[in-house]
């Protein structure tokens, strides 16, 4: 049992005749027209089937069985390498799956992160300065002005929080 990642040039043939048939079977290493002779032959197979993997009507795959001598697939034989290759889809449906719910969320992370800091850091002047100002840093308040800057102070410390917590 073995997983190989080939480019779909090398087994163009097989891929196109998958898309419209649910397997091939090969009895002979010699008589596939789909088939390089040379994969069967590395793999150390004389007869083999071929079964499409899909994701809905999208070929994704395929699975191959078979036998390093000469040999005819029975009924049963199709029928349970049919089973496995309907288990195998979903399986590689669902890993697909999950590497793309994981690029989505490293890049709602890097987004998140990006626009955290690109609002943390204007709120956190606008901070200081308000804090700077209600201690008298830069001259005496009247107390209007007072009661704006603690305002302004408590409004970008809420939204700072709502920040940190997104």
């Amino acid at each position: 049992v073995s997983i190989l990642s080939l480019p779909s040039e090398a087994v163009g043939g097989l891929l196109a005749h998958l898309h419209n048939h649910d397997f091939v079977e090969i009895t002979h290493v010699t008589a596939s027209s789909f088939v390089p002779p040379a994969l069967l032959q590395q793999c150390g197979l004389a007869s083999a089937i071929f079964l499409r993997l899909r994701r809905g009507q999208e070929v994704i795959g395929f699975q191959a069985c078979g036998y390093q001598n000469v040999r005819e697939f029975t009924a049963l034989h199709r029928r349970i390498a049919s089973g496995i290759a309907q288990i195998a889809s979903l399986a590689l449906a669902n890993a697909k799956l999950l590497e793309e719910l994981d690029r989505a969320n490293r890049i709602k992370e890097d987004f998140v992160g990006t626009m955290s800091h690109e609002l943390r850091t204007p709120l956190n002047v606008i901070i200081g300065y308000a804090q700077l100002m209600a201690e008298e840093t830069f001259g005496p308040l009247n107390e209007e002005q007072s009661d704006i800057l603690h305002r302004i102070g408590k409004n970008t410390r809420e939204l700072l929080d709502l920040i940190n917590a997104t």
